[in-house]
């Protein structure tokens, strides 16, 4: 499942989450997993990240828990919520989101959004496959289905569906914050 969800925050929400996200800048936590040393099954990554209490609020907001189960076809439960920040060189390489991130929501706020690129086409891998093809391509293979971040909310099925980022090329940092839901148990 991948779609735009351009209901899912008002503007007073998005400006809102702008406005903490950069106020929660300064507290961001660092992590780089870029070299091989991370080992050879980890996903290798540099960015930083940050939580905020209006990025909780939201993410555990009744509005955003029926906005999300409705496009995801199935009931969600909250379960982690981060901002994130790309600076020039950071990135994430080809992965599949961990199992609590059933379900995703990535916003792009500040900064130019850039792609983000989704291969369904390696959903069947297992995690050393897709660590294997991830290597062989530098993190980034070729041919994934490329979405701009900031052509609005986009909700995917982020343990299933394997993506990655490429190098943020621009000196203005990316902003976004990314809401991960898991399935309500029936």
């Amino acid at each position: 499942m991948l779609t735009r969800m351009t209901d899912v925050l008002d503007t007073s929400s998005a400006r809102c989450l702008t406005v903490e996200a950069h106020r929660c800048r300064g507290g961001a936590a660092e992590v780089d997993k870029s070299s091989e040393e991370a080992g050879p099954s980890d996903t290798r990554y540099r960015a930083m990240y940050a939580t905020g209490e209006v990025l909780g609020q939201l993410h555990r907001s009744d509005s955003m828990i029926a906005a999300v189960s409705r496009a995801a076809g199935v009931v969600v439960e909250p379960s982690v919520a981060t901002y994130i920040y790309y600076r020039k060189g950071d990135f994430i390489a080809l992965h599949r989101d961990q199992e609590i991130c059933k379900t995703v929501l990535l916003v792009w706020l500040a900064g130019p959004g850039g792609p983000l690129h989704v291969h369904p086409d390696l959903s069947h891998l297992d995690p050393d496959q897709l660590s294997r093809v991830s290597r062989e391509a530098g993190g980034h293979p070729a041919n994934g289905a490329r979405h701009l971040l900031q052509e609005g909310p986009l909700l995917m099925t982020g343990s299933v569906v394997p993506h990655h980022r490429p190098p943020h090329d621009g000196d203005e940092e990316l902003v976004m914050a990314s809401f991960c839901f898991d399935h309500r148990p029936a």
